[in-house]
């Protein structure tokens, strides 16, 4: 089940109006329908079987190094790309192997405002650097 809070959106969106291009990786198979029905304002690439892989390629694209990203997540399969991005977060009800990486961990859960609680973290970290 996908489910995110509508402050999730809001964070997400005030990311996109400092210029920050927000990038959904998921392991899911999730269908265009599905993704068209979410109005995420964000890239989203999906049945993503090597998530590092695909930081590494988007840094690529976007001519950035790894430490000039932020990421979030929350399972074992997120890990390694918790420990490469320069900043990183995790959910409340993150798995414990992902709590374990010396991440920002928000006070919300999955779904319910976390990704808006990163949000707000990383656009500190900018107004402060």
């Amino acid at each position: 089940m996908i489910s995110y809070s509508l402050r999730d959106l809001d964070g997400i969106r005030k990311l996109l109006d400092r210029g920050v291009t927000v990038l959904l990786i998921s392991e899911r198979m999730i269908g265009p329908s599905l993704i068209s029905a979410l109005k995420l304002p964000c890239k989203i690439e999906v049945n993503v079987t090597d998530k590092r892989e695909a930081l590494q390629r988007w840094t690529r694209e976007m001519g950035l190094s790894l430490s000039e990203t932020a990421y979030m997540g929350c399972s074992g399969s997120d890990v390694e790309c918790l420990k490469l991005a320069g900043t990183s977060a995790v959910p409340a009800d993150a798995s414990t192997a992902a709590k374990m990486t010396d991440s920002f961990s928000c006070a919300q859960g999955g779904g319910f405002g976390a990704v808006q609680e990163f949000a707000e973290h990383i656009l500190t970290l900018m107004e402060s650097g």
